[in-house]
């Protein structure tokens, strides 16, 4: 927690953490207390620094956030993986307004998201900040039950995209292997 908040709210360079642990220890009450740490030391003026989502709507209903498609405006893969394609400017307009202040995602449930969407989510968020450092310097905090549950769709968390498999659903960007940077 101290982590964090000393990351997001102090530091200079932005955090990439991964909370690991079984159902019913507590991950949920930490997101909750991350939350509103990080809110009441950044939000004086009742801006949103902080948002919390999922991959699916029952677990963004749980955590009370969103899901992290509807958030970051990503494909949502029915049958078959689905295709990035880049936000045109009046959709990247409304999103980058709603997550101007954004300094902290916190993404809960990550066990179910694929290599390619936490690809995807990466892309977006560069796209939408303006930046190419990863997840568009914005500071990312992962919770997940690795036990639990697998990814809806696509390789298994930690399975790096390949080079094959990016140039098919991207064009001709190579890959690359986003979990390393996490702690």
């Amino acid at each position: 927690m101290h982590k964090v908040l000393s990351a997001v709210c102090h530091g200079n360079q932005p955090i990439h953490l991964i909370v690991s642990g079984q159902g019913g220890t507590g991950k949920s009450k930490v997101i909750n207390v991350l939350h509103q740490l990080v809110s009441k030391e950044l939000n004086s003026e009742g801006l949103s620094v902080v948002v919390v989502a999922a991959p699916t709507g029952l677990a963004a209903f749980n955590i009370g956030g969103t899901t992290v498609h509807r958030l970051l405006s990503l494909p949502v893969e029915h049958g078959k993986p689905a295709n990035y394609s880049r936000l045109n400017q009046d959709q990247l307009k409304i999103i980058r307004s709603t997550l101007k202040n954004i300094q902290l995602l916190i993404i809960d449930e990550v066990s179910m998201v694929s290599s390619l969407t936490l690809l995807f989510i990466h892309m977006r968020l560069t796209e939408i900040m303006c930046s190419d450092e990863y997840f568009g310097r914005i500071s990312v905090v992962f919770f997940a039950d690795f036990l639990q549950l697998p990814p809806v769709k696509g390789h298994q968390p930690f399975v790096p995209v390949t080079f094959l498999e990016a140039k098919q659903r991207l064009g001709s960007i190579a890959s690359i292997d986003l979990w390393k940077i996490f702690s």
